[in-house]
């Protein structure tokens, strides 16, 4: 009866069912929009980041807010099967492209990054005079 339980409760709320039915489209398509969009991304990274971001908004109990979530989830959908959307969105939908960095990380890339423009802008290391340009 456990099941039936969790049935009833699904089909007592359009919005959850809606939102589930989102997931599996979304979770079905990975490999043909990863595909179409011709992008190198393991099936399992998109979907993951699927799950993640589904399960962010699982708390989300306001119905205007989470019909404004389903609503553009479906957009978006519909952009994505229609080529509508460029590869550059999709990978920030995928959000493989933004590294997680601590700030600590940040100044130390920042710090290496600026002691080569220097030793660049003196013609030092491997930017001296013998550099091919």
């Amino acid at each position: 009866t456990g099941s039936s339980l969790r049935f009833n409760k699904t089909m007592s709320d359009p919005l959850r069912t809606h939102a589930l039915s989102l997931f599996r489209h979304y979770y079905k398509r990975s490999p043909t929009i990863l595909f179409q969009y011709d992008l190198a991304i393991p099936v399992e990274d998109a979907r993951a980041t699927l799950v993640r971001e589904f399960r962010r908004h699982r708390d989300l109990h306001d119905p205007t807010l989470r019909r404004e979530l389903i609503f553009k989830a479906d957009k978006d959908l519909e952009e994505t099967k229609n080529l509508w959307k460029t590869r550059t969105q999709i990978l920030e939908m995928i959000n493989t492209q933004k590294p997680d960095i601590e700030p600590e990380d940040a100044r130390e890339i920042e710090e290496q990054i600026d002691d080569v423009v220097e030793r660049f802008i003196r013609g030092e290391g491997e930017f001296g005079p013998n550099y091919p340009i």
